[in-house]
């Protein structure tokens, strides 16, 4: 046998070894998501593996139907979605909590995000201006399947509490989701479904609670948000997107059940009044 044909006959018998071991260093689709740093902000809840291994064309559909088109429209979208919610939801985190393969090609990503719903975040003032007492961010999110009511007594209790233990119950916005992420044979990202949890119980009329549908709803007005889309036109697309209608005490003029008479806590408001004043005065840099 010439030289030649021993070079051939050893080409042709190694080069299979030599693609499976190429095969073999080429990470699975799960390990790349798991190896990934993920970004900060709400773009941790779209963005899941190296902008290097995605496909040019990947899409991505949102819990409200919008679809995403092309790897550049992803990107500015995923800054533009951290930016609208370090403007509007300012101590707002996001991080990746789980991933499983499903299939050869599919991975599912869950994810959270948590924030202090506008509405509580005077309690973080009151917890900074207390002597002796933290903020205790506290979520809700369980609480999903139960009617919302205002407590007289809660409020009371909430304080004596912090009173009592140094910590301060302070209420956490807490959306869970999930991601289907799609690989092509070469490992490329195709396609990302976004699928988000209370939106899934909203639809199925599950989501009992008007806080945890508010947060739901501020979610997706601030973190959904399509680039250069108005924002009241936004927030009207997702009043359309959602039965938000069927969760009690959501309609305009619904106000909440209150589960208490306020008698038995007449007493306390006194007090609530003078603590108010010197938490303003020590908010305020002043004294009493």
């Amino acid at each position: 046998m010439n030289k030649a044909l021993l070079v051939a006959y050893a080409s042709a018998l190694h080069a299979p070894s030599i693609n499976r071991q190429r095969c073999a260093l080429r990470a699975s689709p799960r390990e790349v998501v798991d190896a990934f740093t993920p970004p900060k902000g709400a773009a941790a809840t779209a963005v899941f593996c190296p902008r290097d291994t995605w496909a040019e064309d990947v899409t991505l559909r949102s819990a409200c139907g919008v679809c995403v088109n092309g790897a550049d429209a992803l990107t500015r979208v995923a800054e533009n979605w951290s930016r609208a919610a370090a403007d509007e939801l300012p101590d707002f985190q996001a991080a990746a909590s789980a991933a499983a393969s499903v299939a050869a090609r599919e991975v599912i990503v869950k994810y959270n995000a948590s924030w202090t719903p506008p509405s509580a975040a005077w309690l973080l003032s009151v917890a900074s201006a207390w002597p002796g007492v933290e903020a205790a961010p506290t979520p809700y999110a369980d609480r999903y399947g139960q009617v919302s009511t205002f407590s007289w007594k809660g409020v009371v209790k909430l304080f004596q509490d912090a009173a009592a233990t140094g910590r301060l119950r302070v209420p956490l916005a807490l959306i869970e989701g999930r991601a289907i992420l799609t690989f092509d044979d070469d490992g490329a990202l195709t396609a990302v479904s976004d699928e988000i949890y209370f939106a899934d119980l909203c639809r199925r009329g599950q989501l009992r609670n008007r806080r945890c549908a508010q947060d739901l709803r501020l979610f997706l007005e601030v973190c959904r948000r399509p680039p250069g889309r108005d924002a009241i036109d936004w927030a009207d697309a997702v009043d359309d997107a959602l039965p938000w209608r069927i969760i009690p005490g959501s309609a305009a003029l619904d106000l909440d059940d209150n589960e208490d008479d306020i008698g038995p806590v007449l007493a306390f408001v006194g007090l609530a009044g003078l603590a108010t004043v010197v938490l303003t005065a020590a908010l305020l840099g002043g004294g009493c």
